[in-house]
């Protein structure tokens, strides 16, 4: 037999190296999946635009969109959850990975309380987070008003966090999605960080409650004492989002050791830790995830390009994603910055998202980016057998509408 040359063997490494494609994201919110025929049209375009990571909505306001299966995780919007699993079938025939993308903390967004009595909303209610001296959360109209994205959660609430490792493991085990992609995971601002469970731990450890440290008096009175408290307050706040993905993580890897877990977070890592508690450089220092996908959706190029160098400064490119928004700005904004991040030494780009693709008929974004021009698809027709066949790829000069034509799919997915 005969014995591979070292050489050779470092030069199909360099050249892999030096030629690997980085990760090509794109998020798909829970609304695209329940039109029918929705999986085919999301792997479909997905393909064209050279998609290498689909990041899918599975669960948002306390509300499941895949089927559970299970008792006690029953509330299901059955119209997407019917698609999820195709959807999850199609991609992974496609060579595209899954990612199951879970709001953990925000628990309901809408005016309208949940209809169902165990909704997460009534049984954790004393963990709904408010401001300061409030006995109940604002209206949802007024937390819109104030800028917070609806109903959160205390971190350290033990049923979401049950809830949330039961669903994990049924996607994990069950649909066999590559990924847990957590979004949400963060407090909602800097003055909705109270309830009476998150103050009685800080009570116990620190013998102050924690409304007291923002009153005026103790300010005004003793300085230096109110900067040691609301230091010691951010310090624990940030470390229950910590411990929890800490927690998280632990459990992923137990049922499922290859599993990717990523986290959207806020695109200055700055910003995130001081406004939303979410100190993300420290996860991954520590390696508490295997990625983060900074939301940059900033439309104007100095700002976007300012979060940019914040990330590189940290020196984890590697492990940082850029989320580029599609739904704000046009398309030759988004290719710019798809080509920022490519000359870069980040992990890759995440679309945000393809409802507003589809939505704005955008063109196809990623024509800059040098695909293989023939690619091999193995496609199954219903009224055939199996079939094997190349095509030459479009390279994207057709809009995402014209992608999206249900006659298309037969060729490009399973």
């Amino acid at each position: 037999m005969k014995r591979i040359s070292p050489i050779l063997i470092f030069l199909l490494l360099f050249f892999g190296l030096l030629f690997a494609e980085k990760s090509r994201g794109l998020w798909v919110v829970r609304y695209a999946l329940k039109p029918p025929n929705s999986a085919g049209q999301i792997v479909a375009a997905a393909r064209r635009l050279g998609i290498s990571d689909l990041y899918v909505q599975v669960r948002a306001s306390g509300k499941l969109f895949f089927s559970p299966e299970t008792e006690g995780l029953s509330l299901t919007d059955n119209k997407a959850a019917a698609n999820f699993l195709e959807l999850v079938k199609k991609a992974h025939f496609n060579n595209i990975k899954i990612h199951a993308w879970l709001n953990v903390l925000n628990i309901w967004s809408s005016v309208q309380q949940p209809r169902l009595r165990s909704h997460l909303f009534y049984i954790s209610r004393k963990s709904l987070l408010r401001r300061r001296n409030q006995d109940m959360p604002d209206s949802y109209k007024t937390m819109k008003k104030m800028g917070v994205d609806g109903y959160f959660l205390d971190p350290a609430d033990h049923n979401n966090l049950e809830t949330v490792k039961r669903i994990m493991g049924i996607l994990l085990r069950r649909y066999n999605v590559d990924g847990i992609h957590l979004d949400y995971f963060r407090y909602p601002a800097r003055n909705y960080t109270f309830c009476p469970t998150l103050r009685a731990r800080f009570i116990l450890t620190n013998y102050i409650d924690p409304q007291e440290i923002y009153n005026s008096e103790l300010r005004r009175e003793n300085w230096a004492r109110f900067v040691y408290l609301d230091s010691a307050y951010t310090h624990f706040l940030c470390g229950n989002l910590t411990n929890l993905l800490a927690n998280l993580q632990r459990y992923i890897k137990s049922v499922h050791p290859k599993a990717m877990l990523s986290v959207a977070v806020k695109p200055s890592p700055v910003q995130a830790r001081v406004a939303y508690f979410q100190d993300w450089a420290a996860w991954l220092n520590n390696g508490l995830c295997d990625y983060v996908l900074t939301m940059n959706y900033l439309p104007d190029s100095a700002q976007f390009t300012t979060n940019l160098n914040q990330c590189a400064a940290l020196g984890q490119d590697g492990k940082i994603v850029i989320g580029i928004s599609a739904y704000n700005q046009d398309k030759t904004a988004v290719r710019q910055k798809i080509k920022l991040v490519r000359r870069s030494n980040f992990a890759g780009y995440a679309l945000f998202s393809y409802h507003a693709l589809v939505r704005r008929k955008l063109l196809g974004l990623l024509g800059l980016i040098r695909v293989k021009q023939v690619t091999e698809i193995t496609s199954f027709r219903e009224e055939q057998n199996l079939e094997r066949h190349y095509f030459v790829s479009p390279v994207m000069n057709l809009s995402l509408a014209e992608f999206c034509r249900i006659e298309s799919y037969g060729t490009t997915v399973k």
